[in-house]
């Protein structure tokens, strides 16, 4: 169904599960691992295989799907590049990060680019007869 705003439901419950999901991933591999995770590019790399990996998951759910990029520049990813798993996660290097970052032991920021899988509510079929 369509929300008020004109969103559809699938689309907003999928994206708050995926929210949801993403900050429980990260948050677990904070919390159980048995030592620190390093502040490196090693480190934040760790951090982007558990968001890839709940990316995986969304995309075995059918929230999320290969297909163009059609949102503005995200790392590598231009518009009009294809995403061949649906999504593409970035974050910057360690290197680039704010010194009041890595004394407040923040990670760079890991973004997402995803694309929807969407749904086809509509279809048309053509028939061509001849004689």
């Amino acid at each position: 169904g369509v929300m008020a705003n004109g969103d559809f439901f699938d689309e907003r419950h999928g994206l708050d599960w995926l929210q949801n999901y993403v900050q429980t991933n990260l948050y677990n591999l904070l919390y159980t691992s048995t030592t620190k995770i390093p502040q490196t590019d090693a480190g934040v790399t760790r951090l982007m295989t558990n968001v890839e990996a709940s990316l995986d998951q969304a995309v075995n759910n059918g929230l999320v799907a290969p297909g163009v990029w059609n949102g503005g520049p995200i790392g590598q990813i231009q518009s009009g590049d294809t995403l061949t798993k649906g999504y593409y996660v970035y974050a910057d290097a360690v290197s680039s990060q704010a010194q009041s970052d890595r004394e407040a032991r923040k990670s760079p920021v890991i973004q997402a680019a995803i694309k929807l899988a969407g749904a086809i509510h509509y279809g048309d079929a053509q028939i061509n007869v001849v004689r």
